[in-house]
Order: structure tokens, then sequence, then C-alpha cells
């Protein structure tokens, strides 16, 4: 009876298997998907615990299209954005003037815009019309297409610093900008300015829709400061005079400027038309340099 004690080991030694592997508890504990698209973890004690529905991959969108100049010509090496009022993100044209920006988890309305990698003669503003992408259309998965997007060429310059004065932008548009009045941007201290007139048939007809069901717009205009990523703000009303062929004497119009944030025309200023030209009544004027659509009132 002895003996015993002795055979107890014996007989677990003679139960185990040597070629079983061993296990890792220290390890992650394994998964298996259940039918309702569920997974479940299994536990030492086998009670099955349920997470719910596996994440899938974040949404996404891109908005692709065409970046082309006045002349119509294809702009390769461009650099584009998409912002909101948080952040933007980038992308570049290929030699084609191609695009496509990408959008990792959309969640806001979006503006395009886009910018020239390097100085040249013929300089493109900062800001092309502002191109809305709806909160909507960005809401999933989606390629967004918006066509040929203008970048007009700025073929003139003129310096803008804080010391203001009366700047002669050339083809009949002039700016009055007072002393100490101009916001630059961080680490800014002036400005080159440019102002083009642009034929409507190229402004982005994104841009016109959010005016739908409204007058024909009459003439669309740039004024703005190249190579500055944002508009340029005044404290105190930058005063203007703008060419506008065929404007009637005492007929009224009204301004829209583009907002930068939301690539929506919001209503600025009431003008009187004059023989050609229209001008800031007095003691107001352009509380920043940018992108503007005229409309008849």
């Amino acid at each position: 009876m002895r003996a015993l004690p002795l055979l107890l080991p014996l007989a677990l030694l003679a139960c185990s298997d040597d070629s079983a592997p061993a296990r890792d508890l220290g390890g992650p504990l394994p998964e298996a998907a259940l039918g309702d698209g569920t997974r479940r973890e299994a536990s030492l004690d086998g009670v099955r615990k349920e997470q719910g529905p596996a994440p899938d991959a974040a949404p996404s969108a891109s908005v692709c299209g065409t970046l082309v100049d006045s002349a119509g010509a294809k702009v390769s090496g461009g650099y584009l954005k998409v912002c909101n009022d948080l952040d933007c993100l980038t992308g570049n044209s290929d030699s084609q003037g191609a695009f496509c920006v990408t959008i990792p988890k959309p969640s806001a309305t979006y503006m395009l815009q886009a910018t020239e990698s390097s100085a040249g003669s013929a300089r493109r503003g900062d800001v092309i019309f502002p191109v809305p992408i709806s909160a909507a259309e960005v809401s999933g998965r989606a390629r967004i297409e918006v066509g040929e997007v203008n970048q007009p060429l700025v073929s003139t310059t003129v310096t803008l610093t804080d010391a203001g004065g009366t700047l002669d932008l050339g083809g009949g548009a002039k700016l009055s900008v007072a002393a100490s009045s101009v916001s630059f941007p961080p680490l800014k201290s002036k400005a080159d300015v440019g102002f083009v007139q642009v034929p409507l048939a190229k402004v982005h007809p994104r841009l016109l829709a959010s005016q739908s069901g409204g007058p024909a717009p009459v003439a669309a205009f740039l004024i703005l400061p190249v190579f500055v990523p944002e508009p340029l703000r005044f404290t105190t009303p930058a005063g203007f005079e703008l060419p506008l062929v065929g404007a009637s004497a005492g007929a009224s119009y009204e301004l829209h400027f583009a907002n930068a944030l939301t690539a929506v025309l919001e209503p600025h200023l009431e003008l009187s038309g004059s023989a050609g030209k229209l001008a800031s009544p007095s003691g107001k004027g352009l509380s920043a340099l940018g992108w503007f659509v005229v409309y008849p009132k």
C-alpha cells in the first residue's frame, strides 16, 4: 500500500500529450465572429464576451478636377487646398492639370483653393474663385467631381504696406487704404496686391449657384494679395473704384464677397453706378481683399 503515492504521478504523466503546443495565457484572447456581425472574445472561464460591431475603415471623400489658367491652359504643379474653418487638406495638380484632394474624415462644408508653388513673371493669386463643397457631399465615401477650376493670372501687382495710400491696381481699378489699418498675417509687413476682372464664363458655376434664383451677375473681380495665405483685412474699410463696362449712372448694384470659410457669396455693399465704374460710398469699402461678384440691385 505504500507504493500508491508513486503510482499517482506516473498516471498523470501517462495522460499528458507532449506533442501539444504550449499555450501562452498571457497573450491576446482568440476572437470569433458571430452571425450578427458582432465579435466575441473567449475568456479563460469559457464565458463569451460580446464587443459589438467591428469598426470599419474611416469614410473618406475625394475632390477631383482640372486646374486651368485664364487662357484655358492646364496648370501643372498647382498647389490645391480643400479647407474648412478648422483645417486644410492639400494636393497637387499633375502635368495635365488633374488633381484629387482626399478628405479622410469629412464632417463640414469645404472650400477649394489653389496656390502657385513658385513665383513667375505672370503670377497667379493664392485663392481661386472659391468652389463650395457641401457637407452632404462629403458625408460618406465619394468622388466629388468639380470639373475645370480657373486660376486667373495676375499680370501686375503693387506693394501694400502699413503706410497705406492710394494704389493704382491697373485696368481702371484703385484701392485707397488708411495708414495702420491693414491686418497682415503673422510675419508679414507688406504684400503684393493684384487685380483681375474675370469673365463671368470663367466663374465656377458652384459659386454662382449660391445665388440661384436671383438676378444674373454682371461682373466678377479679384483683388487679392499674391503669395499671402489668407485674405488681407482692414480695421478701417478700404475705399475702391472698379471698372464696370455698361454701368448706368444712378443704377444700383450690390457687391457680393466670397466668404473664404463658407465659399458662399455674401451681400457686402450697395453701390451706385457711374460712367463705366463703381465706387465705394464715402466711409465704406472693403473689409478684406478677395473675390467679388457684382449683381444688379
